[in-house]
């Protein structure tokens, strides 16, 4: 399970805003840098969705992929701190896991998973087997497993480009780039912009979200077009307010794996949304909101009975918040 669709977005770029948007006027523009120093504490609270609805799969693959190949609910409380900041901005973070929740399947493997660091008999799966004569499972329960337990090391750069340090996910096999993307406080945007900017300004920018495929992960290109919008409360605070329009589509790109030859092509067209709030008094990252909804087509599958290849359709939901505690 990995950057789950975009699974999986998207980390935790945990910082603290070096100059938040302040109200208005062309004046008032600030350069959006997170800043760090050593010894901040932070709690994250992240809840994300992934959920790939099949419309069109042929025959052969039917009990491979089923009608939901992707659907992925978790939600979760990662208390960090940072441990290091270079002469550049970035920094070294680690977090654990406080509570996590995480129910669903990938490719028809199910997992229900439970945790809390202060009640160990809520550390628990309730995955189903199946039978075993058919495909094994992929085993996410014991990911999830490590994922809470292990610490998590992360690197953020001042832009808010997140990325695993040593190995990805605490541990756990395939899980650093489902993370990346779950943890991400610019959520879909991307990185901010270079260039200053004040309420009224606008850029673009760009995300790629990762899919597990059938034998392969697929990369899909979420671009993005971003706007200092207003003022508006986030509690008894006040925040500045980013809106995201969302769009994707073209072809996505098959990710380098050794133990993944078949060479598949996949096709997206779709839209989505999202909305970032920023403390101007904190300098702080109070809470964002991003959905995206993707029609997809993925070909180049070979069939097992030969005659050509197949083609698989359908529609690829996400849903991701986070809230700085």
């Amino acid at each position: 399970m990995r950057k789950a669709v975009a699974a999986c977005a998207g980390v935790l770029a945990l910082g603290v805003l070096g100059a938040a948007v302040a109200p208005g006027g062309q004046d008032d523009k600030v350069q959006l840098r997170y800043r760090f120093e050593k010894g901040q504490k932070f709690r994250l609270a992240v809840q994300f969705t992934a959920v790939a609805k099949m419309e069109q799969i042929p025959e052969v693959l039917r009990g491979l992929l089923g009608e939901k190949p992707l659907d992925i609910r978790f939600e979760g409380l990662l208390e960090s701190e940072v441990r290091e900041v270079g002469e550049d901005g970035r920094a070294a973070l680690e977090g654990k896991w406080r509570t996590m929740k995480a129910k669903g399947s990938v490719t028809m493997s199910e997992f229900d998973y439970e945790y809390d660091s202060e009640k160990p008999e809520a550390d628990k799966g309730r995955k189903k087997e199946r039978p075993p004569d058919e495909m094994p499972m992929v085993n996410i329960e014991e990911n999830l497993r490590t994922l809470a337990r292990e610490t998590l090391r992360i690197s953020v750069d001042p832009s808010g480009r997140v990325r695993m340090r040593d190995g990805g996910g605490g541990g756990a096999e395939g899980m650093g780039d489902f993370l990346e993307q779950v943890l991400s406080l610019n959520g879909l945007m991307g990185p901010f912009p270079k260039d200053p900017v004040g309420r009224g300004d606008s850029w673009k920018g760009d995300d790629k979200i990762m899919l597990p495929g059938v034998g392969a992960m697929l990369g899909i290109t979420v671009r993005s077009e971003n706007r200092v919008e207003s003022q508006e409360k986030v509690g008894d605070r006040d925040c500045a307010l980013i809106q995201s329009k969302f769009t994707v589509g073209g072809e996505g790109e098959r990710k380098d794996d050794p133990n993944n030859a078949v060479p598949l092509q996949l096709k997206t067209t779709g839209e989505g949304e999202g909305k970032t709030w920023f403390c101007a008094r904190e300098g702080m990252v109070a809470r964002s909101r991003n959905s995206l909804t993707a029609r997809f087509s993925l070909g180049g599958i070979p069939d097992p009975n030969g005659g050509g290849d197949v083609e698989v359709k359908g529609t690829l939901k996400i849903d991701q918040s986070h809230e700085l505690k």
